[in-house]
């Protein structure tokens, strides 16, 4: 898996979870630069949509992958989610599993990504 870090660094954490058979940069291209301007992203790019030889392998191993990212590297919290298709079922996971804590989970449609 592959989370990349961008955006205003002394903004809220926002973490992105795109769609299946998606990478970030194609399900959220169209408002990363707005979003860029006030958050700190997390942008996800699951196994299998990463570039990588590795195969998706289920829901849970990878919200597992995402929490110990939160954990390891933000000390167990961000300030919100949002989750496109598949990127929403992850979004209630973390939520449904309390590992972590998030103050706000959004579960989106790709056509509601739309900003301006």
């Amino acid at each position: 898996m592959q989370f990349e870090e961008m955006g205003n660094m002394s903004g809220k954490t926002l973490m992105l979870l795109p769609g299946t058979c998606c990478d970030w940069q194609t399900n959220f291209n169209n408002v990363i630069s707005r979003l860029s301007e006030k958050y700190h992203l997390i942008c996800v790019n699951y196994d299998g949509f990463d570039g990588s030889d590795t195969i998706f392998p289920d829901m849970l191993t990878v919200t597992a992958k995402i929490e110990d990212y939160i954990i390891k590297n933000h000390g167990g919290r961000i300030d919100g989610a949002i989750g496109s298709s598949l990127g929403s079922s992850f979004v209630g996971q973390l939520i449904m599993r309390e590992n972590i804590h998030m103050d706000h989970g959004i579960p989106a449609g790709i056509i509601s990504l739309q900003i301006g």
